[in-house]
């Protein structure tokens, strides 16, 4: 009988243990913890400013009236929201040159460069870009340079009384003679190339006609 109650408590210390084991193995264990971020992640101290394409150009024009093409060029960057930078001028030979480095913001660009370009007769031109940092609304604005050189071939010929240059009224008349030749040789082109097939057929018509009523 004693045997018995002894075999009957191992079996139940053994029941016990083997219940314990078995929870404890499908309860998760915790290695490690983190503590939790509440909010929005938090902002770099310097982030890096906004930028802008900003274009630079140079722009070289051949024009006949050196002074006012570079009255009208300065007057044309105040327009535009912009100033002159600086100006030069000297001659080479018998032409004379002036560089004015122009400066307008970087949103007037484009306006500023197709106004300028039509001073003159247009040589060269060079446009580059790049990035500028800007800060919105700190109260200063992005500026684009615009160095525009203006060549004068005939600066140099002689000037007589009340600024008459009679080389240069030669130059202007013969210009202006070869571009109204040039307009009435293109309408007679068209006249020739357009309407000749129809004054031809007109005319062989005609003649058949009258060789028609000559015939008994």
């Amino acid at each position: 009988m004693s045997h018995l109650r002894l075999y009957t408590l191992i079996a139940s210390l053994a029941l016990l243990l083997s219940a314990c084991s078995g929870r404890a193995a499908t309860e998760p264990e915790m290695i490690a913890s983190f503590p939790v971020q509440h909010g929005t992640a938090p902002q770099p101290i310097n982030p890096p400013p906004p930028a802008q394409f900003v274009y630079d150009a140079s722009l070289e024009l051949e024009v006949r009236d050196l002074e006012r093409a570079a009255g009208r060029a300065v007057d044309l960057a105040y327009q535009y929201s912009g100033y002159l930078v600086s100006s030069n001028s000297w001659h080479s030979g018998d032409d004379q040159f002036t560089r004015l480095v122009l400066a307008v913001p970087a949103a007037n660009f484009d306006s500023a460069y197709n106004a300028l370009s039509r001073l003159g007769d247009v040589l060269n031109q060079h446009i580059a870009g790049s990035w500028v940092s800007s800060y919105p609304g700190d109260g200063w604005d992005v500026y684009s340079e615009i160095t525009l050189l203006l060549d004068d071939p005939g600066a140099a010929r002689p000037i007589l009384f009340g600024g008459w240059r009679p080389l240069a009224t030669l130059e202007s008349a013969w210009s202006f003679f070869v571009t109204i030749f040039g307009f009435l040789a293109d309408v007679i082109i068209w006249l020739v190339v357009v309407a000749g097939p129809f004054l031809l057929l007109a005319w062989l018509l005609r003649l058949a006609l009258k060789r028609l009523r000559r015939t008994p």
